[in-house]
């Protein structure tokens, strides 16, 4: 069965006369899901004046000013200096978790539940 909320009760009532559809959901036949010609000029009443509100908000001047000081130069001997060690990464070996084994031979606590 299909629910339906009701917006002036605020509560969620079962749909009458219910016929099985392709969504699974239940719709009575006799209701179209064409909305009227008053919520078209309601969504496009609220569609325009999103837009236009937009529109405004780009059109107004940047309300944030940069009052921070530049950085600082950096130390001269940055210049001259280069890591190395830090490149290229050295490859990793992932042929030691081939054979593993728990932590003295023994199953971790809580598994044994998981066995029965």
């Amino acid at each position: 069965m299909c629910w339906k909320w009701n917006w002036r009760t605020g509560v969620t009532q079962p749909l009458p006369g219910w016929v099985d559809t392709f969504t699974g959901c239940a719709v009575r036949s006799d209701i179209t899901a064409e909305p009227t010609m008053k919520h078209r000029s309601a969504l496009f009443a609220v569609l325009l004046g999103t837009a236009l509100l937009g529109i405004s908000a780009c059109q107004s001047d940047n309300p944030y000013v940069a009052s921070s000081l530049p950085m600082p130069p950096a130390p001269a001997q940055a210049a001259k200096t280069l890591d190395m060690s830090a490149y290229p990464a050295p490859p990793r070996d992932y042929g030691r978790y081939r054979s593993w084994g728990w932590l003295n031979g023994q199953l971790p606590p809580g598994t044994a539940w998981v066995d029965s």
